[in-house]
């Protein structure tokens, strides 16, 4: 299959002491098309699984705030972000499929999720040396009905 992405993201900072806040616009696209295929080793039962597309289109309005403090020779960034999303696309789609040595198509539709809900993230960067950053963070959907997404991630990050 394939998959493109694209977007983009803007806002303003305001300083507050030792303290960012600021609030966020943006917007990304994607699509995805995945190959069809067929069974094997089912003989008469193989399924025949014809290609498909989604697509997604969202807009974020949200907000953001970080806080730089020091804690022994580290330095820590902690961030809190929370953005309303909304999702323009129909964000169902189709699934065709028949016994590879049949001629009548089944056809599923997926289940229409939420097209709008809130994307909560924290992050945790820290300046371990002059050199190198680690970081911890977590994202996760809430509030979009029939569909839960959530995402951990750390890193890693050596400047030179």
């Amino acid at each position: 299959g394939n998959q493109f992405q694209a977007a983009g993201e803007t806002g303003y900072d305001f300083k507050v002491g030792n303290a960012i806040v600021g609030p966020t616009v943006s917007l990304q696209y994607a699509t995805q098309t995945t190959g069809g295929f067929t069974e094997s080793n089912a003989g008469a039962l193989n399924l025949k699984v014809a290609s498909q597309t989604a697509d997604s289109l969202q807009t974020g309005i949200g907000a953001r705030v970080s806080y730089r403090a020091k804690v022994g020779n580290v330095t820590v960034k902690p961030q809190l972000a929370v953005v309303w999303q909304h999702e323009f696309s129909n964000n169902t789609r189709g699934v065709d499929a028949r016994l590879a040595q049949g001629s009548s198509t089944m056809n599923w539709r997926t289940d229409k999720i939420g097209q709008d809900f809130a994307v909560v993230s924290f992050a945790l960067p820290a300046r371990v040396s002059k050199n190198l950053v680690a970081h911890v963070g977590y994202t996760a959907e809430v509030g979009r009905s029939k569909s839960s997404n959530q995402g951990i991630n750390l890193g890693l990050r050596y400047e030179f």
